[in-house]
């Protein structure tokens, strides 16, 4: 089985299991273990830990808890069955940052599985239909998600993506960043199951390798047996 290399990847590690709490430069509110936030672009990040149990009725604990509506309308159309927490990334231009987690022990050059799930939704504190996508870099890949158009007061499904990357260092920074509109409104990117594994070769390229491994072989017997008649 190929190795993982995101630490709390379904973000089920957090300093906090009972509130719903804001993730920021100085984990003030609560943290994400193996996760943090950035300051940047914005210098006013806003990211949100979410417990899908109280996702739609709990309120957040953070910069903006005196609202008491920094939770979701509603969760995306087939969040059922589906348990434990989610990160909900601010897209709002004034408000977000650079969520990431920093792997490690990867060779340079190889290339190496990325998957993730995400969705988008909306903050009670706001009204009005958004737009909503989701940047993700890390190594050579740096690719935009969307955008998605999420309805007034709603949601839009989880959807898995599974993309690949090569590795420029041994040591990488994984980032997603909300990017939405329009200003004023918090449209959120949803994420949850960040997973990156080691690429493994399709199976035409495993066919090819089997074969170049045939014909070294017969050629190192080939070369044997003409070494062995000239002796003779």
């Amino acid at each position: 089985m190929a190795a993982e290399f995101v630490t709390n990847g379904g973000f089920e590690n957090v300093s906090n299991n009972t509130s719903n709490f804001q993730v920021d430069v100085g984990n003030i509110y609560g943290s994400v273990a193996g996760w943090t936030t950035t300051a940047a672009p914005s210098g006013n990040p806003y990211n949100i830990l979410f417990h899908t149990s109280i996702a739609t009725s709990g309120n957040a604990i953070g910069e903006y808890s005196g609202s008491l509506q920094e939770y979701l309308w509603q969760l995306p159309s087939n969040t059922t069955n589906r348990e434990g927490n989610f990160m909900a990334l601010d897209g709002d231009v004034n408000v977000n940052g650079n969520f990431f987690t920093t792997l490690t022990g990867l060779v340079i050059g190889d290339t190496y599985d990325l998957s993730f799930d995400w969705a988008t939704g909306q903050l009670r504190s706001r009204v009005g239909e958004t737009q909503e996508g989701l940047n993700v870099q890390v190594g050579s890949l740096n690719t935009f998600f969307g955008p998605t158009l999420t309805p007034d007061m709603g949601s839009t499904p989880w959807v898995s993506v599974t993309t690949q990357f090569q590795a420029t260092a041994t040591t990488q920074v994984l980032s997603f960043l909300a990017i939405g509109s329009p200003t004023g409104l918090p449209p959120v990117a949803l994420l949850d199951n960040v997973s990156v594994k080691q690429a493994v070769p399709e199976p035409g390229t495993w066919a090819m390798m089997l074969i170049g491994f045939g014909a070294v072989g017969a050629s190192l017997r080939f070369r044997r047996r003409t070494t062995l008649t000239a002796a003779a």
